[in-house]
């Protein structure tokens, strides 16, 4: 079967997509463990369990927004330290600092044309924290013109 904006068979297609965005590894944000870190899951097999295609980017992107920068020695200048922002005022200068950050962040990603969209928001129970939200437009022919949610709250 032929896909439509593309030209390519279906399998050919899934392939190209696949090999473009990637593998990466699967981590569950919606509830931090003790250390409050994303819970990374692992297969019966006992390996970590991974993404591909735009997971793979939006799951990247998390752990981008997360890092702090220079939490990883060999790219001093990776991460966006949202997490450093948890106890800071909610502010208008420190929501926009932390929106360009992450803007800036997301952009260094080979795989991202843009950003459309970055917004900062107090978590709605009132509690310390930060919900991101955030529209990437992939790079690439293959993206399918459909614009990836990055969405996390940060507690």
């Amino acid at each position: 079967m032929m896909s439509g904006a593309s030209g390519l068979p279906d399998v050919e297609l899934a392939d190209q997509v696949g090999r473009f965005f990637g593998v990466d590894i699967w981590f569950d944000v919606s509830e931090a463990d003790t250390q409050g870190e994303a819970n990374y899951t692992i297969t019966p097999a006992g390996d970590l369990t991974v993404v591909t295609d735009r997971e793979a980017l939006r799951q990247s992107l998390l752990r981008r927004a997360i890092t702090n920068p220079g939490e990883w020695e060999t790219v001093p200048n990776y991460g966006c330290g949202l997490r450093q922002y948890l106890k800071a005022k909610n502010t208008a200068s420190n929501r926009t600092e932390i929106e360009q950050r992450v803007r800036s962040q997301f952009l260094r990603d080979p795989r991202v044309l843009r950003v459309d969209l970055v917004t900062v928001s107090p978590l709605p129970d009132g509690k310390p924290g930060i919900v991101l939200s955030s529209i990437v437009i992939p790079r690439g022919r293959l993206r399918g013109d459909q614009p990836l949610p990055v969405q996390l709250e940060v507690r």
